[in-house]
């Protein structure tokens, strides 16, 4: 297992969309601390940073700045192929968990494990329409009460579907991983879709990407992806 930093904050876009944020650097450095000491432990160092929400800045000087800062002190950011509204559909399941509605619980894990694999299958024909082959793929999860419950669920699901597990680093081995990208904005999207951007795909790529459905939506009380 690979740990990573990825400083979250309330004051975060606020703070990442302003250039020379000092403060954000400090919430990394902060975030640093206990994953750096259990890390030294056992011999190991943080390489890698999660863009929190994958929010990469909004505009290219602060995107920029922000990798500069990133690489001084010794990381690489880490893609993330297959982004996905897990996170959704965990609040929805935790809430119903909280007030006692096992059947709302159960209608959503059981919406999950089908929701994830349409977002498999769009990705993967994402990856072919840019560049012709299945690439290695990064899937973002989140610790939570329903990946404890179903994560064995989920990795049936992802390994009929062909794949292995692997680390982060043989996954970056893979060629798509140096494609350039110059995307800087407010949406926390996929490097498929960055990359995507790059090239100057027009807008029917990326059409028919799965939605979460309304009633999760409503459960977790969000109203936007």
């Amino acid at each position: 297992m690979q740990i990573w930093n990825s400083a979250i904050t309330p004051f975060l876009i606020p703070i990442f969309i302003a250039p020379r944020s000092i403060p954000f650097k400090e919430d990394v450095i902060r975030g640093e601390e206990v994953s750096s000491r259990l890390l030294t432990a056992k011999g190991l160092r943080l390489r890698y940073f999660r863009l929190p929400f994958l929010h990469a800045g909004s505009n290219i000087e602060t995107k920029r700045k922000f990798e500069e800062f990133l690489a001084e002190r010794g990381y690489r950011i880490a893609p993330v192929t297959i982004d996905n509204s897990e996170w959704i559909f965990a609040r929805a399941y935790e809430k119903a968990l909280v007030r006692g509605d096992k059947q709302m619980a159960e209608r959503v894990a059981e919406a999950y494990i089908p929701y994830m694999e349409k977002k498999f299958a769009y990705f993967e024909q994402q990856s072919m329409a840019l560049f012709g082959y299945e690439m290695k793929q990064v899937l973002l999860l989140h610790a939570n009460a329903l990946n404890a419950d179903y994560f064995d669920k989920l990795a049936r699901m992802i390994k009929k579907r062909g794949y292995e597990f692997i680390s982060l680093d043989e996954a970056l081995t893979d060629k798509a991983y140096t494609s350039p990208d110059a995307y800087a904005g407010p949406g926390g999207i996929t490097w498929i879709h960055r990359w995507a951007i790059t090239a100057g795909k027009d807008d029917d790529f990326f059409r028919g990407e799965p939605r979460t459905p309304a009633f999760v939506m409503k459960e977790a009380g969000i109203t936007a992806e």
